[in-house]
């Protein structure tokens, strides 16, 4: 809970870029910036400049939890539909944006940025992050601990400003202030590094026997939910170096 307790991810520098970006005129932004972004190729290195860009450009012109949820997002609600057969399973969904949206509304805070903490904290946090940490821990007989989670801190940090937690677009300032003397400088200087794998690289290199066989054989639909062409698709599209698939390949 370091990062969402702390404004620490990169999507909380993207809120805060967000309304700068938002000053330039709309006909500037979709007819200017967002086609010269578009033109940038596709990268799969991990977490490229090219996919923070285009992801940044498209969730600009949103609203503020339809952005951040833009940022975040694995594959379009469009893309999951394609990929699930059977009308029950496509006009039964949910959009998964919708439940970004409504947690940002049901919070009190005025701070956008807090709202947008809660977000993660009630999301990202328990359904995501916490599970996977508990899975590998167990996994190999760990028990791990998670201190910033402790009820009474989580609390008092919730109730200060993001103005302590986040200056310009760099974040975790408290954190950072805090251990000045404990850590070494360049510790405390330095850019997020993250949990993000270079998944996109590896799909093409590394892996891509091990992958292909996996997601082009008939045990990829899982029993027939999934549609066979439309992993094909992504597949083939990844590939050929026109988009950047990674993430709704390896998930």
């Amino acid at each position: 809970a370091g990062d969402e307790l702390h404004a620490g991810y990169d999507t909380h520098a993207a809120c805060r870029a967000r309304l700068r970006m938002r000053r330039v005129p709309g006909v500037l932004r979709r007819r200017l910036i967002r086609p010269l972004v578009d033109l940038l190729p596709v990268s799969h290195r991990k977490l490229s400049f090219e996919f923070k860009a285009k992801r940044f450009a498209r969730g600009a012109e949103l609203g503020v939890p339809e952005s951040h949820y833009s940022w975040r997002e694995v594959m379009s609600e469009d893309l999951r539909r394609e990929l699930l057969t059977g009308s029950d399973g496509r006009d039964g969904l949910r959009s998964t944006e919708s439940l970004f949206v409504e947690r940002y509304e049901a919070c009190a805070a005025l701070d956008p940025l807090d709202r947008l903490l809660a977000v993660d904290a009630g999301l990202f946090l328990p359904d995501d992050l916490m599970v996977k940490n508990d899975r590998m821990t167990m996994a190999h007989s760990l028990e791990a601990r998670v201190p910033f989670t402790d009820i009474a801190l989580a609390r008092r940090l919730v109730a200060w400003p993001t103005s302590l937690k986040l200056r310009g677009l760099c974040g975790k300032q408290l954190l950072r202030r805090g251990l000045v003397g404990r850590l070494p400088e360049e510790i405390l200087t330095r850019k997020k590094v993250g949990l993000e794998m270079p998944y996109s690289r590896w799909l093409t290199a590394e892996l891509k026997e091990w992958a292909a066989e996996i997601l082009l054989s008939e045990s990829a639909t899982a029993g027939g939910v999934l549609n066979s062409d439309s992993i094909g698709k992504l597949w083939e599209q990844h590939q050929s170096g026109r988009f950047d698939h990674g993430r709704p390949l390896w998930g």
